[in-house]
């Protein structure tokens, strides 16, 4: 019969215990948010009174270099809502009177990609500020299926008490709020 040593018993125990817990990786789910600033477009000029889309363009997502900076891939997103939606008006014309939210009653924000579209904001009777609005989102929106894709379409609707007789320069901010399983050692 062998004998072991008391410190070979203690060695062999402490290697596997070290190999145990350093071999688990934890998964913890870990709230984010990625924001899109600056998406700039230009609202054409629209004579009369309006209801309809003044601003449909494709904004590029680049979430697989923010998750892999974050530590996550795609798969391990597990939700995603919209956080805020803020329009502005940069309209600073001296040609032409300026353009204010003042003109819009009603504006809503819609998302799409791959075939599926869903609202994600609106705001009405915004005469609330000249140049800003922050719309009212949809909080029981998940909008996971548009922050996976490498792109998505963002479409805005206005409806309008008065006509503009100049293109209009806006920007738009759109904050992400997501949760991500992230594992580690």
């Amino acid at each position: 019969m062998k004998k072991f040593s008391l410190f070979t018993v203690l060695a062999v125990f402490a290697l596997g215990s070290s190999l145990l817990f350093n071999s688990c990786e934890q998964a913890v789910d870990t709230n984010f948010e990625k924001g899109f600033s600056n998406i700039t477009f230009v609202v054409p000029v629209y004579p009369n009174t309006i209801d309809t889309t003044i601003a449909n363009f494709d904004v590029t997502t680049n979430i697989n270099d923010f998750a892999a900076i974050s530590g996550f891939t795609l798969t391990d997103i597990k939700s995603c809502k919209i956080k805020s939606c803020d329009l502005f008006i940069d309209d600073t014309t001296t040609q032409f009177t300026p353009v204010t939210f003042d003109i819009v009653d009603h504006l809503s924000a819609t998302l799409a990609t791959g075939g599926v579209a869903k609202e994600i904001a609106s705001k009405d009777v915004v005469h609330n500020s000249a140049t800003q609005v922050s719309l009212d989102i949809k909080k029981d929106v998940d909008v996971t299926e548009f922050i996976k894709a490498d792109n998505f379409t963002y479409k805005l609707n206005a409806k309008t008490n008065a006509g503009t007789d100049h293109v209009v320069p806006m920007h738009a901010n759109i904050t992400f709020s997501l949760v991500a399983t992230v594992k580690s050692k």
